[in-house]
């Protein structure tokens, strides 16, 4: 028996972002320390405490650039000589983590940067070329605009959604081995291990680099493993300080323009 990887969480998390901006929004609610700009938007600066203070400095996951290429990372291949599978597999259990990597689907290439450290979790990700990053902690959830600095609370029904497919992620059941051997992907020669739910894991010497799986309407999900790091930072998890807060119409206008 073989516990279904954390990577599932990441192709779960990008897909719900994807339908939430994809969707008509239409809510009523009241924002809160909001003041208007010179263009009459309603708008207010990080005031954020306790678990999402200011952060002065950005994270890189904020700056990141992102790969669009497909296929595995070579350069993982070359560096998996001093970052082994098992010191991985230590760093995956701790629950303070960074994963990076790719998301392939019907041919669209979709980067990720996903940081945990316990119930913080933040991912960055790339759609239609504009970047877009969720951060969610024990009391707050925001969606992110990088490119234009600005955040909004995620609403109380998306962001019910939203725990609740994390909380299913995390908790996937076991998967059973069902046959391994050697394939060459990508020119190189790598170790693979299918599962009984049609899941297919490749490893260069024990180190994973590709994960092909299926979602719930049978479509081949991708994806691809460029690193993995225990290289947390408190400002993975906070809004930069000189990002707006907007309400989410504003942010949804903003992101479609």
């Amino acid at each position: 028996m073989r516990k279904a990887p954390f990577f599932l969480t990441s192709a779960i998390l990008i897909i719900l972002i994807a339908a939430f901006c994809g969707c008509n929004i239409s809510f009523v609610g009241k924002e809160t320390d909001t003041s208007s700009d010179a263009s009459g938007s309603s708008v207010s600066q990080n005031t954020n405490t306790d678990d999402t203070k200011k952060n002065d400095e950005a994270s890189s996951i904020f700056q990141s650039e992102s790969s669009k290429t497909t296929g595995i990372n070579k350069n993982r291949i070359t560096n998996s000589e001093g970052n082994t599978a098992q010191k991985e597999e230590d760093i995956l259990a701790s629950d303070t983590y960074i994963v990076k990597g790719r998301i392939e689907t019907d041919g669209v290439i979709t980067p990720y940067h996903i940081a945990r450290s316990g119930e913080k979790m933040s991912l960055m990700t790339e759609m239609k070329g504009v970047n877009l990053g969720l951060i969610s902690t024990q009391s707050s959830m925001y969606i992110i605009s990088p490119n234009k600095k600005i955040y909004s609370n995620v609403p109380d029904i998306l962001k019910k959604s939203l725990r609740a497919e994390i909380e299913k992620a995390a908790s996937a059941e076991d998967r059973t081995l069902v046959s391994e051997g050697t394939k060459v992907v990508d020119g190189v020669k790598l170790d693979y291990k299918k599962f009984d739910d049609n899941s297919v894991d490749y490893s260069y010497k024990g180190v994973l680099v590709k994960q092909e799986s299926y979602d719930d309407k049978g479509k081949q999900v991708i994806l691809y493993i460029d690193e993995v790091s225990d290289k947390v930072s408190d400002s993975d998890f906070s809004v930069p300080s000189n990002f707006r807060k907007v309400p989410i119409t504003d942010f949804m206008a903003a992101f479609t323009k």
